[in-house]
């Protein structure tokens, strides 16, 4: 039997409990991100054993509250199978989504699945076998129409990365996207580190400041330039007639 002596050491980049809507509901769930500067060709594995971990926590869990209920002398597990088990027949876990975010430009060319790493191809015998698939964020894959799907500071990083490898492309994006010249410098580091580049970044109120007077000029609006400088209650007024709160 193969055995993982290190899986209880293993920790994921970020694991978050999320809630989203579902038929009008609030759904709960798991969501864990892997952060990968190159292809792991064994994630499939890597994952899934990650994922049953987390599974495997949350059974943990409900048993230990039906042991301490049943310490208290209020405990609802019925004698037999569910007493056995610690785990009633109702009892429910929450699932867990993972995502795998590859930060290069290049394509992910390793396996996606738990079946593209087997030996065995046969499509009837694997029929038998469980799949197991990888959520993966490429930003090279990524369709330009899609980028404005993420956070606009994501959306900065991955539409970089994506084509931090076509020279040409890149120096229009920077000099045409107003969203690189007023770039933080959370933002800025991401993308120096991943892409090994020299990006220059200023401030977040220095930025918002100075695009918002960059629109002010164009909308020839010159009169809210000095009074944005020197009122602040106008200036936050201004910011979000012209959208700049957005960049908090």
């Amino acid at each position: 039997m193969t055995s993982f002596p290190d899986a209880d050491r293993r920790t994921r980049d970020n694991v978050k409990n999320v809630v989203v809507k579902s038929d009008d509901r609030a759904e709960y769930m798991i969501l864990s991100v892997e952060n990968q500067l190159n292809v792991h060709y064994a994630m499939p594995i890597r994952e899934m054993l990650q994922d049953a971990m987390q599974y495997d926590n949350q059974v943990k869990t409900i048993s230990k509250n039906h042991k301490k209920l049943r310490e208290e002398g209020t405990n609802h597990l019925k004698e037999g199978a569910e007493y056995l088990s610690g785990f009633a027949k109702n009892d429910k876990i929450n699932p867990v989504i993972s995502l795998v975010v590859l930060w290069n430009g290049n394509e992910w060319d390793g396996p996606r699945t738990l079946h593209d790493m087997l030996k065995v191809k046969d499509k009837e015998l694997l029929a038998h076998v469980p799949d197991y698939k990888l959520n993966i964020i490429e930003p090279q894959s990524i369709r330009d129409k899609d980028f404005e799907k993420f956070h606009s500071k994501m959306n900065q990083v991955f539409k970089y990365i994506k084509y931090s490898k076509n020279k040409a492309i890149l120096r229009k994006l920077v000099e045409e996207d107003e969203m690189y010249r007023t770039m933080d410098r959370e933002t800025a580091e991401l993308i120096n580190v991943v892409t090994n580049s020299k990006l220059e970044f200023q401030e977040e109120g220095e930025a918002k400041m100075a695009l918002l007077m960059r629109r002010l000029i164009e909308a020839g609006r010159n009169d809210d330039v000095e009074k944005a400088a020197i009122d602040e209650k106008v200036r936050m007024e201004l910011y979000k007639e012209f959208g700049v709160d957005s960049l908090d």
